[in-house]
């Protein structure tokens, strides 16, 4: 297109032949570039009905004519969709799968009525489709047959005290024994025997396999199948949107999730990816086959204590330590996997406005069943500024929060962070002789309306010490589009404290 220029109109067709009747793909009706118009138009037979689900926050209407085929001697549904201005799905942080919000249509095929009266119903509730899947031989069969497990299990389990640490032990095993091959799924792919041979296997091969240990350790266990959160949220029951499958396990009524597949995955700690949508538990022994909902995780606690002392000319030297939880344990861990640690020095000095580290030590990094500590002493030359004697001093140092992760003026679609966290900052720092505070700092405290969302910041100078307190405690993971205004300005005032400079004056 050697003449194309702004405003020229760029017009496409095409036709997708398939035999798959039942599953029509998805009408996509937004993008990242804003579209000045679209049209779409679907046609079925009247004997084939389908109910068109609308998705996203764009308001659309089709166009339905019902009229007669002398090709195929009989009726057909036209639905017609005219769109024009269609503003771009602007993607930004915190979003779980931003296909689950851009403007479409799917289509569930509810029945189909055949020309000699015969009808079938095609229409699915989750117990359909869960009982489906439980059908199948994985499930029915597989999952007892457990007899090649004794001289695995029984050396594993002898010494074990109760079943959540038969459980835990189990789950070690699966983990350092079947690496996951980046396959999802909901069934086997290689076996039990063979994944267990060749110590690698697909989504379905471990957790099925764990399901199946569980068991044979007398653990009420069973599959829960999901979909992840690149695989969207399924908005009608159907299997084809289902692509893979958790461990369950119940424990003296407590519900336990297990995902093998990741390192650094842990009991009721799975990854990311999993906390998308609610689960199907597939219970063929009790018969049962529903949505379950999926353990929301804990809430990911990071401790950080510094002491530094401040010189007069505006330099820094102390010592950093801190204590990561949850879902921090596990970013952190994914981080410094297989890192230099020279490398891996270096960006922590860039994350931390290039200040200069020594001494530095991470502990517990190769494990996930601990908490992770990180420890090293600093200098950062430009920690203050000088200007007439005075200095002026951030109390948060390399610490603070520099940008806020919102930008758009509106978003009209939900904030989701991954998991609930809580950041906690203890800071004392000495600072110079002949030095004190020119005023007071005010304690500032901010809240959400819902109360869902909280910063604390309190600042004293005692005996030429400077201590600070703050924490970030953000208590859910998921917020609601409505809420997104209220979370910019939130972080927004986070920043703006965070910058603000202390006065050291010169007695």
């Amino acid at each position: 297109m050697p003449k194309v220029k702004e405003g020229s109109i760029i017009e496409f067709e095409y036709r997708i032949t398939s035999p798959r009747y039942w599953s029509i793909d998805e009408f996509r009706f937004q993008s990242h570039i804003p579209i000045k118009r679209i049209e779409a138009r679907i046609k079925t037979p009247e004997t084939f009905v389908f109910n068109p689900t609308q998705k996203g926050y764009i308001n659309f209407y089709p166009k339905r004519e019902v009229y007669s085929d002398a090709k195929i001697g009989q009726k057909m549904v036209t639905l017609s969709y005219n769109l024009h201005d269609v503003p771009a799905l602007k993607a930004e942080l915190y979003v779980d799968n931003i296909d689950n919000y851009t403007a479409g249509v799917t289509f569930e095929l509810v029945s189909v009525e055949t020309r000699l009266g015969h009808y079938e119903d095609f229409a699915k509730n989750w117990t359909d489709v869960a009982e489906s899947i439980g059908g199948s031989d994985d499930y029915k069969k597989q999952l007892d047959k457990t007899n090649s497990f004794d001289d695995i299990l029984d050396p594993i389990l002898t010494d074990a005290g109760d079943k959540e640490e038969k459980m835990k032990r189990i789950f070690k095993y699966v983990k350092d024994n079947i690496k996951w091959n980046g396959y999802d799924g909901l069934y086997f792919y290689n076996g039990i025997k063979k994944s267990l041979k060749e110590k690698k296997g697909s989504a379905g091969d471990i957790n099925l396999t764990l399901v199946a240990m569980l068991r044979y350790a007398g653990i009420d266990a069973n599959p829960v199948v999901i979909s992840t959160k690149d695989n969207a949220i399924p908005f009608f029951p159907t299997l084809d949107k289902l692509n893979y499958v958790l461990a369950y396990a119940i424990i003296n009524e407590t519900p336990y999730f297990l995902d093998g597949t990741h390192e650094f995955s842990d009991v009721n700690l799975l990854p990311i990816r999993d906390y998308n949508w609610d689960g199907i538990l597939i219970d063929n022994n009790r018969k049962i086959w529903r949505k379950i909902d999926i353990k929301k995780p804990n809430q990911a606690i990071t401790q950080y204590q510094i002491n530094a002392k401040l010189n007069e000319v505006g330099e820094l030297e102390g010592s950093y330590n801190s204590r990561l939880t949850g879902h921090y344990a596990y970013q952190f861990h994914e981080r410094i996997k297989d890192q230099d640690m020279d490398v891996f020095i270096t960006s922590r000095e860039g994350d931390f406005n290039d200040i200069e580290i020594s001494d530095y030590e991470a502990k517990n990094t190769d494990t996930y069943e601990d908490n992770v500590t990180e420890s090293f002493t600093f200098f950062h030359e430009n920690g203050a500024e000088i200007l007439n004697d005075n200095i002026y001093f951030q109390p948060l140092m390399f610490m603070r929060m520099e940008e806020n992760p919102f930008k758009l003026d509106k978003r009209e679609y939900p904030i989701d962070f991954g998991f609930p966290f809580k950041d906690m900052y203890i800071v004392s720092v000495d600072i110079p002789e002949g030095y004190t505070l020119e005023s007071q700092v005010e304690p500032f405290m901010v809240r959400s309306p819902d109360g869902n969302v909280e910063f604390k910041y309190t600042v004293t100078v005692m005996n030429n010490t400077l201590r600070l307190s703050a924490i970030i405690d953000v208590k859910e993971a998921k917020h609601s589009a409505e809420s997104y205004l209220v979370l910019k300005e939130f972080f927004n005032q986070v920043i703006s404290k965070e910058a603000e400079q202390i006065v050291l004056k010169k007695i």
